[in-house]
């Protein structure tokens, strides 16, 4: 009873300090500086015209309406956008990205539940940050392509074992190896992809998309698994690791694929 006061009286300050720290960031970010332009809307030109506006210039240019303003904004949104995607190495490795968010924030959010259902325990070890932090730096020096292939191998491994045998210790051993290799994973790719833009405008707007491709999987998955299909808890984690496991396949033959090509073309110039 009295361990169960305690959790209860911890979820409470964590509340509470989150939502201290909601209304602290709300308030602060009144005082922060306007920006005086933006990459697609409000754009350095049309800050211009308000500046000289502002300080009382004659010569200053009337702004354009709003809706041509969405327009122009949306069509250079769409410019580049396709200008990144248009690169096969760029779309491999957002896919990759978007696939690896979905399915580590799915296995993250029910991981209490299934900790719940093989001991009543809901204490996360905060080990798996700190040995995700050295797979994001791992990714530094292992950078070859077909080691994401590998690492969602050992994540299918590791989500079905974790899942599986019915000993807590196995699942938070299991949840730490399939988070350092999710950051190992993300990391690798977000080099990649960063390697294959020129236009630094570009960044924000394709890690953007991919994020929220990743959110809409990962939302899919909770619509069909939990609340259509409503399997268990084990079942979803089954699940997750025959996706992982899908993933490791798709990748791998994608990379031998790319290599057949390339020695092929090596070939025909020779």
């Amino acid at each position: 009873m009295d361990n169960e006061n305690w959790h209860g009286g911890m979820n409470v300050l964590i509340l509470f300090n989150s939502y201290r720290s909601q209304v602290v960031a709300t308030a602060w970010a009144f005082w922060l500086p306007p920006v005086l332009y933006g990459i697609y809307f409000h754009r350095k030109s049309s800050s211009t015209s308000i500046l000289q506006r502002d300080q009382g210039s004659p010569t200053h240019k009337p702004l354009p309406p709003v809706k041509k303003q969405a327009k122009a904004a949306s069509a250079l949104i769409v410019r580049h956008a396709r200008s990144a995607y248009a690169r096969s190495a760029v779309l491999a490795w957002s896919g990759l990205y978007a696939a690896s968010l979905a399915l580590f924030v799915h296995a993250q959010t029910y991981v209490q539940v299934l900790w719940q259902d093989i001991q009543r325990d809901d204490e996360e070890p905060a080990v798996q940050t700190l040995v995700g932090a050295g797979g994001a730096f791992a990714a530094a020096s292992w950078s070859r392509t077909p080691l994401p292939a590998a690492a969602a191998a050992v994540q299918a491994t590791a989500v079905f074992l974790g899942s599986y045998l019915p000993n807590i210790y196995v699942s938070y051993v299991a949840y730490i190896v399939m988070g350092s290799l999710f950051h190992f994973t993300i990391t690798l790719a977000s080099a990649k992809i960063a390697a294959q833009l020129s236009d630094e405008s570009c960044f924000g707007l394709i890690f953007g998309i991919n994020t929220f491709i990743g959110t809409v999987m990962q939302s899919l998955l909770t619509l069909i698994l939990n609340q259509t299909l409503k399997l268990s808890t084990a079942s979803v984690y089954f699940v997750l690791s025959g996706c992982y496991l899908f993933l490791s396949l798709f990748w791998l033959l994608g990379w031998i694929f790319v290599l057949y090509n390339q020695k092929r073309k090596v070939n025909m110039n020779n």
